[in-house]
């Protein structure tokens, strides 16, 4: 018997309670997350090089877009157009940014196909999961999340509105050119998405030409915009003279430099990464062995890989300590694509399958590995550990069980997170009040006549707030119209240096 419409609404509105949760939590923490490093500079039109007449933060839309030319040949390829537009404005890159995470789990729970309440209010608290210099360098510093994050609602809801597609059958031109449009958009924010979108849209051609033994125009319409995407921002002559840095090494010496970097920013600075991933691992090899897809010994063998792992990243050091999780990674992935191709969600497991492998081929190629590169493989594998809890039939104080161990672990590292910006709320405002009281001061003065020293406090919690090294001085100077004869100084030791 159908349910009654009140109940069906009633559901609905539980279902979406972990996400306006969310939302509530991130509007209160970005009203203590601020300015950072690069931010100045975007914000300034002056990240780069000097963009001519403008005072401040206040340009015009001409001289927006000349910025925007100028960096991809100057700086790198990236579209920034968004970051200059929302910038200048605190408050509402605030808010944007503490709407668009919400909006992107959403977004993720419907490409996963996970109905259940369970697997929704987890995939809100596996946010709390990621390793703390991938909040620190990606979310809360703006110039990165809007980047790394913002794109991923283009992206996710490209991903949606496919499976909309395959699902009905039907084809209707201006819905592909909709998704079209918005994986060349998403391609253009970084190398990273570009590479992941190709791979992508590959992947789901050659399954076309594969187990139907046709490709479609639409299959080529969206590789096509895909690639084109990419190009705009791999084939930049700002995107090209970065590779100097490091021309000197192999390619093999370059993975092995980066994949040790990006083991450390994983593994080191606690075992919660670890133990989340093995306790995904864990749940999908039983997810397995319940509905018999696998042989029960490989349950076992990866119950046993997710057991090592705990105690490898806990207790050993050493060429064991770097080698065995990226191992044990891999692994990981290979099951959880699996589970997800086994229960028919295609196109995430493409879309891990895409993002895990440019995230390798980056360490081959990429002059730099950073944090915020972990978000979206991390988020999607996350996300199919709280689909296969969903799915398993166990009684519900089981998964009521699991939400809550989760949400005790979550509300412990978000608060952290909180009060550690919080705490450099006041130095920060400091700041501010003395840069713009000194801009005014300093106003209708000719520069050659300028002449003065500021010395600037240290943040009381370094851990909570955007690295910003000594070249930012001139930013900070061209965002608040303070001439460039002004010397900035910093409390010993340098407070903004990592």
């Amino acid at each position: 018997m159908a349910n009654p419409p009140g109940r069906s609404r009633l559901a609905a509105a539980a279902h979406l309670t972990p996400f306006v949760l969310l939302f509530a939590y991130l509007l209160v923490q970005y009203r203590y997350v601020y300015l950072y490093m690069d931010d100045y500079g975007y914000a300034s039109l002056s990240y780069g090089f000097f963009q001519p007449d403008v005072e401040g933060t206040h340009f015009t839309i001409g001289q927006l877009l000349d910025y925007q030319l100028e960096h991809y040949r100057l700086v790198n390829g990236r579209n920034f157009i968004v970051h200059l537009l929302l910038l200048p404005h605190l408050w509402l890159t605030r808010v944007v940014m503490a709407g668009a995470i919400p909006v992107i789990y959403y977004l993720l729970l419907r490409v996963m196909r996970a109905p259940s309440f369970a697997s929704a209010a987890l995939m809100c608290l596996s946010y709390s999961l990621f390793p703390l210099h991938a909040y620190r360098n990606g979310f809360y510093w703006y110039s990165a999340g809007l980047t790394y994050v913002l794109p991923l609602i283009a992206l996710y809801g490209a991903v949606y509105l496919l499976m909309i597609l395959d699902r009905g059958g039907r084809r209707p031109r201006v819905l592909v050119a909709v998704v079209a449009a918005l994986l060349f958009g998403v391609a253009t924010f970084h190398e990273q998405l570009g590479v992941t979108v190709l791979a992508f849209t590959g992947l789901l051609a050659v399954r076309e030409a594969v187990v139907h033994r046709r490709l479609t125009a639409r299959d080529i319409v969206l590789v096509a915009s895909a690639a084109a995407g990419t190009a705009v921002v791999v084939l930049a002559p700002g995107t090209l003279d970065r590779r100097e840095d490091v021309e000197h090494l192999s390619p093999l010496a370059l993975g092995w430099t980066n994949a040790i970097r990006l083991g450390s920013v994983l593994f080191t600075p606690s075992i919660a990464f670890a133990a989340a991933l093995a306790a995904t691992v864990a749940v999908i090899g039983f997810a397995n062995w319940k509905a018999r897809r696998w042989p029960r010994t490989v349950a076992v063998a990866a119950g046993c890989a997710a057991a090592g792992m705990v105690l490898v990243v806990g207790f050993a050091s050493g060429p064991v300590h770097a080698i065995y999780p990226p191992v044990f990674a891999i692994a990981a992935v290979v099951a959880i694509v699996h589970y997800l191709c086994a229960t028919g969600r295609v196109h995430a497991g493409f879309l891990l399958t895409a993002a895990v492998a440019t995230l390798a081929a980056l360490l081959f190629l990429s002059p730099y590995v950073v944090e915020r590169m972990v978000i979206v493989p991390e988020m999607l594998i996350f996300a199919a550990g709280a689909t296969a809890i969903g799915d398993l039939r166990v009684r519900a104080p089981v998964k009521a069980t699991t939400v809550l161990v989760v949400g005790v672990y979550a509300v412990g590292v978000l608060t952290a997170s909180t009060r550690g910006y919080m705490a450099n709320r006041y130095t920060i405002e400091e700041w501010d009040a003395r840069l713009t009281e000194t801009s005014r001061a300093l106003e209708g003065i000719p520069h050659e006549e300028v002449s003065g020293t500021m010395t600037l406090p240290a943040y009381p919690e370094a851990n909570y707030a955007g690295d910003m090294p000594d070249f930012i001085r001139y930013y900070l100077r061209e965002y608040y119209r303070i001439p460039q004869e002004y010397e900035i100084a910093f409390t010993p030791p340098n407070p903004l240096s990592p």
